[in-house]
């Protein structure tokens, strides 16, 4: 008995981000990353795993699913995805292979499934999503864009307020 191999895009009813986008949502969390000091983008990160999704694939409409339901990922999911799948097991596999692990992953994304090898051990689709264009949506744009921004200059006066204490000292 043989099986056909299962289409990711008829599950999650979505189309998979493309391996430009996904390079697009790397280079974005990267860029947040130091726009925001670490903190902001770790705080961000945070509200936005619950959504199924993390600051740079917000910003590109980019969602985390699971590869057999197809249900978005939640705050739990995206933590384990994140942390412990992608910053530890990852990050430990780029040092003992000098950085090649971190290649052979980011190329995967231009398979037909594109998907990386984080995406497998955690069971995951990244799924492009199209912009609505009704009024709760324009709605919940501009609260998300000013909720970043607040985000952004919470982190980044921490930063500030912590470098004058320290040069105080010092």
């Amino acid at each position: 008995m043989t099986t056909e191999p299962t289409n990711s895009s008829t599950i999650s009813k979505e189309p998979l981000a493309s391996a430009g986008a996904r390079l697009g949502s790397y280079l974005m969390e990267q860029l947040l990353s130091v726009v925001t000091l670490g903190i902001g983008w770790l705080i961000w990160s945070f509200v936005e795993w619950g959504k199924g999704t993390t600051p740079g694939h917000k910003v590109l409409n980019q969602y985390v699913v699971d590869e057999k339901t197809g249900e978005t990922f939640g705050r739990g999911r995206m933590a384990i995805r994140e942390i412990v799948i992608k910053g530890l097991l990852c990050g430990l596999l780029f040092v003992m292979t000098f950085s090649v692990f971190f290649i052979v992953d980011s190329l995967m994304v231009v398979r037909d499934d594109r998907r990386t090898i984080h995406d497998r051990i955690s069971g995951s689709l990244v799924v492009q999503r199209q912009a609505e264009r009704n009024l709760d949506t324009v709605h919940n744009v501009n609260r998300f864009g000013k909720v970043g921004l607040k985000v952004m200059i919470f982190g980044g006066s921490i930063f500030v307020v912590a470098l004058i204490i320290i040069s105080m000292l010092f």
